[in-house]
């Protein structure tokens, strides 16, 4: 669903709209369909809503009254009726159907000093901790949580993310041995 990787595929077949145009115009397209897929709208209802909204609006006033309306909810029909898009814009909204999706990860690590009991005397010793920071979204909200590990507790979530991404390659092997496409989205 990248659209600079979309629009040097199919750049070749749009000789008059090239590089970052023509990334923008499939960045709105796909837009489009994930739009209609996460909210489940029927064709005809999205076409006639994007037409209406277009009309409606001052800006596009002039630019939409020359428009043979019926002409432009056919081509945006047809536009948004290509199975490959229609498909992965579906995977995008699977991906995302949850009520937290995954933003960002970061671990802190520190040196904690351990005083004895006179606390102007130099520490006794110190111990080395980490902080699990993960960033998320909720629903249009971005949101943080922060979690203390010792170096014990970091290398057992080492091995269970290595764990799944083990599982995650041993599916997409078994992706390629059936008709199931593999639809990674970014």
């Amino acid at each position: 669903m990248n659209p600079t990787t979309i629009a040097a595929s199919v750049g070749s077949h749009v000789p008059v709209i090239q590089g970052a145009e023509l990334a923008r115009i499939i960045d709105a397209v796909l837009a489009l369909y994930v739009v209609r897929a996460s909210g489940d709208i029927p064709m005809k209802v999205f076409v006639n809503d994007i037409a209406h909204a277009m009309s409606d609006t001052s800006e596009s006033e002039a630019a939409f009254a020359n428009v043979n309306i019926p002409s432009f909810k056919r081509k945006l029909t047809a536009l948004l009726e290509i199975d490959a898009l229609s498909t992965v814009s579906k995977a995008v909204g699977l991906r995302s159907d949850y009520p937290n999706t995954f933003c960002d990860v970061k671990v802190l690590t520190d040196i904690r000093p351990v005083f004895g009991l006179d606390v102007k005397a130099p520490p006794a010793g110190a111990i080395v901790t980490h902080t699990l920071k993960i960033e998320y979204h909720h629903g249009a909200a971005h949101a943080e949580f922060y979690v203390g590990l010792d170096d014990r507790e970091l290398a057992n979530m080492i091995t269970v993310l290595e764990r799944a991404k083990q599982k995650s390659a041993t599916i997409k092997t078994l992706l390629k041995k059936t008709s199931l496409a593999d639809l990674e989205v970014e």
